[in-house]
């Protein structure tokens, strides 16, 4: 069981939430691929210092080891901040697998702490607020899954562990913290391959669309695990790679 009030946490991307109007989630309509599978290359995730930035707002990802002699898990730190406020978050993913193992993060927007660990498929951990939030008292969770979830700051790994293709289609398994820790189908297609230029060289990109817990747009590098776009269906701005 998990105990929870109503409230939007600041996720990944951080961005606004699509039309209301949006129709229901089908649930996975592709061919489905769970943390492990042999579908995943995790050879291809490397620790990196990306930075994106919109306007009036920056996001850098900080991919490391937790343990440089061990092959537990990655740590990826988001460090994210609009209009002067900043919100923490440290995504702990395997490195064996690519599902989340935990999450520790500090919401500035709403006053709250999470502190979030997956441990044989059950989430477990708790929200706590600060003086100013808009949570009135400690939201516990306690909550078992079939199996292992990826976290949604880690859909570009993932994606880039897959044996991507212009129509290439998968559903992956997301933990989605926007909806009380329910399970989430993204599925994702590989639209188009596209020409874009990075640090002043021409690459080449995939144009990926994820409709999820949101109907997102990723243009992500062939060959690094890195978006150099994404944008949010119904919202005008998008993140954009800036450097690393």
């Amino acid at each position: 069981m998990v105990r929870f009030l109503p409230i939007i946490f600041i996720i990944t991307f951080l961005l606004m939430s699509c039309s209301s109007t949006r129709p229901p989630h089908p649930g996975p309509i592709y061919h489905k691929v769970y943390p492990g599978s042999s579908e995943l290359d995790i050879n291809k995730i490397k620790p990196q210092k990306i930075t994106y930035r919109k306007f009036r707002g920056e996001m850098i990802y900080n991919l490391i080891k937790e343990d440089a002699k061990s092959e537990s898990n990655y740590k990826l730190f988001i460090d994210f901040e609009v209009n002067g406020k900043k919100a923490p978050d440290s995504v702990y993913f395997s490195a064996k697998t690519l599902g989340v193992t935990k999450r520790w993060f500090y919401n500035a927007f709403s006053d709250y702490t999470g502190k979030l660990e997956f441990i044989n498929n059950r989430l477990v951990g708790h929200i706590t607020p600060g003086e100013d939030s808009n949570i009135k008292s400690e939201l516990v969770y306690d909550k078992v899954y079939e199996h292992e979830l990826f976290e949604p700051a880690t859909l570009h790994y993932v994606l880039s562990a897959l044996p991507l293709k212009v129509g290439y289609t998968v559903s992956l398994p997301m933990l989605d913290l926007n909806d009380g820790s329910k399970l989430v189908w993204a599925n994702i297609e590989v639209v188009s391959e596209e020409n874009h230029r990075l640090d002043g060289q021409q690459i080449k990109v995939w144009k990926v669309i994820s409709d999820g817990s949101r109907l997102k747009t990723f243009w992500l590098h062939q060959t690094r695990p890195l978006f150099i776009k994404m944008k949010n269906s119904g919202v005008s701005f998008k993140w954009k790679y800036y450097n690393g």
